[in-house]
């Protein structure tokens, strides 16, 4: 019965955020935003991607979809994060799925969402960072242990306290 319950306590939040999805997608256009970008972002397979080049910066990962309204407000969070830090300080990695499996409408998605950090495209992606609600942010500590686990939009606010904690450290 526990078991059943969870379940359907899942599904209940998973609902939930498939209707405010929706709806964020009717007022704002989401995905896609206003379309005013010049040219297709820059995205890196996962199979080019190395992790470790980040160490020693702390470096949120954050996990999500093209087709998740949530997903852009937490573009639109972290890059007040990202406006508090150097890049000496933190490094920001967006790892996106889309039904559609290409990685061009991975691109188009970040360029018109205006994304400055790295982008990463591929199902290894999410092998390495499973997440079972988009958007899922991974906070991982300058020698890429994981410290902090947000599933949801994460506030800036929050974000940026548990990013100064680490650095702290």
């Amino acid at each position: 019965m526990e078991l059943k319950g969870r379940a359907l306590a899942a599904l209940a939040a998973l609902t939930v955020a498939s209707v405010a999805a929706v709806a964020y997608v009717i007022l704002t256009g989401v995905p896609g935003g206003d379309g005013s970008y010049n040219e297709p972002y820059p995205v890196v397979l996962w199979d080019d991607f190395d992790l470790a080049g980040y160490s020693g910066r702390v470096i949120l990962v954050d996990v999500g979809a093209t087709w998740c309204g949530p997903c852009a407000i937490e573009i639109e969070e972290l890059k007040t994060v990202r406006d508090e830090f150097s890049q000496n300080e933190l490094a920001i990695i967006s790892i996106f799925y889309d039904s559609r499996d290409n990685p061009h409408i991975v691109a188009e998605y970040a360029g018109k969402r205006g994304i400055t950090w790295d982008v990463v495209y591929g199902i290894g992606g999410f092998e390495v960072f499973p997440v079972q609600l988009y958007p899922t942010l991974f906070i991982l500590d300058k020698n890429l242990k994981l410290a902090f686990h947000h599933v949801g939009v994460a506030s800036s606010h929050d974000t940026i306290k548990d990013v100064r904690s680490l650095l702290e450290q």
